[in-house]
C-alpha cells in the first residue's frame, strides 16, 4: 500500500513482458477494488512483500546476491516457476511501503517550471520518482536478468524495445512531458510533432517545400543543444544512468558502488 495514503496500492504484482525495464508493474495507485482484491497466480510478487515458503528456499535456493538491488525478486521468482512452484498474489496480505529508501540518499530534486497538464492523467498520482541509482542498478539488472532467463527471441525483443524507449524518453525529457512517457501516452508521432512546433512553430497550410525544408534545418540544428541543455541542466541524468547501467550489465562490469553513493 502507499504510505502516503493506505487506501491505495503502490503497486500489486510484476507482469514479465522482456521488454524495456522487463516487468509491469499492475495495480500502481489503484483501489483494490478496482480489480485486485481476488488472490491470482502472476509472474512475480513484490520484494518488499514477499512470503516464501522454507521448502520453497530449500529447492530454489535464496536471491542472487549479484543483483544488489531491484529484480532480485523477479529473478527468483522465475527460478522458483521452474522449480514448479507458483506465485500467488495475495490481497489480504498488505504492506505499507515506503518506496526505494535504500538508494534514497542519492535522489536529486530537479526544479523545472509548471505546465498545465493537457493529456491523459495517471488516477491519485504521486510525484514522479527522481532517483538515478535506482535507474542505474534495475537497467544494470536487466540485462542480468535477460542473460538468465531470456532466449534468443526474448533478448532480441529486450534490445528492440530498449533502442525504442530511451530516445522517446530523452524527448519527454526535453519537452518535459515525463509523466505522459511514464503513463504510455507519449509516441513517437506526438513527440516529434511537438518538437517541431516548438523548434520551428506549427506548419501553416500551404507551405512550400523550401520553408518545410529550412524548418527541418532548424529542428537538427536545435535538437543536439536542447540535448546539451538538459544535459547540462541535470535533467537527463536518469536517461544516461540507464544508458550507463544497461552498457555496464552488458560489460558486466563490478558495481561501482563508490560511485553510486553506497559505500
Amino acid at each position: 500500500m502507499r504510505f502516503d495514503n493506505p487506501a491505495l496500492l503502490d503497486v500489486a504484482y510484476l507482469e514479465l513482458y522482456y521488454g524495456h525495464g522487463i516487468v509491469r508493474r499492475r495495480g500502481v495507485n489503484a483501489m483494490p477494488g478496482e480489480g485486485f482484491d481476488q488472490p491470482r497466480t502472476v509472474d512475480a510478487g513484490v520484494g518488499c512483500s514477499l512470503l516464501i515458503r522454507a521448502d520453497a528456499l530449500r529447492r530454489v535456493g535464496l536471491f542472487d546476491e549479484s543483483y544488489f538491488a531491484y529484480h532480485e525478486e523477479v529473478d527468483w521468482c522465475v527460478r522458483a516457476r521452474k522449480a514448479g512452484f507458483e506465485i500467488v498474489y495475495q490481497p489480504l496480505s498488505r504492506v505499507s511501503h515506503h518506496g526505494s529508501k535504500s538508494t534514497e540518499p542519492s535522489r536529486k530534486p530537479v526544479h523545472v517550471e509548471p505546465r498545465a497538464t493537457d493529456g491523459p492523467q495517471l488516477p491519485n498520482p504521486m510525484p514522479l520518482p527522481w532517483n538515478p541509482v535506482r535507474v542505474y542498478l534495475g537497467a544494470r539488472n536487466t540485462v542480468r536478468f535477460m542473460r538468465a532467463h531470456g532466449n534468443v527471441w526474448r533478448k532480441l525483443y529486450f534490445v528492440g524495445s530498449s533502442l525504442y524507449a530511451l530516445p522517446l524518453e530523452l524527448l519527454a525529457v526535453i519537452l518535459d512531458r515525463e509523466e505522459d512517457f511514464k503513463i504510455g501516452a507519449f509516441s513517437y508521432r506526438r513527440a516529434l510533432g511537438l518538437y517541431c512546433d516548438r523548434v520551428a512553430g506549427a506548419a501553416p497550410s500551404g507551405r512550400s517545400r523550401w520553408q518545410s525544408l529550412r524548418a527541418l534545418a532548424r529542428v537538427l540544428r536545435a535538437f543536439p543543444a536542447d540535448v546539451r541543455r538538459v544535459h547540462r541542466e541535470g535533467r537527463a541524468t536518469q536517461v544516461v544512468e540507464c544508458v550507463r547501467g544497461l552498457w555496464d550489465g552488458v560489460l558486466d562490469r563490478p558495481l561501482p558502488l563508490e560511485r553510486l553513493g553506497l559505500r
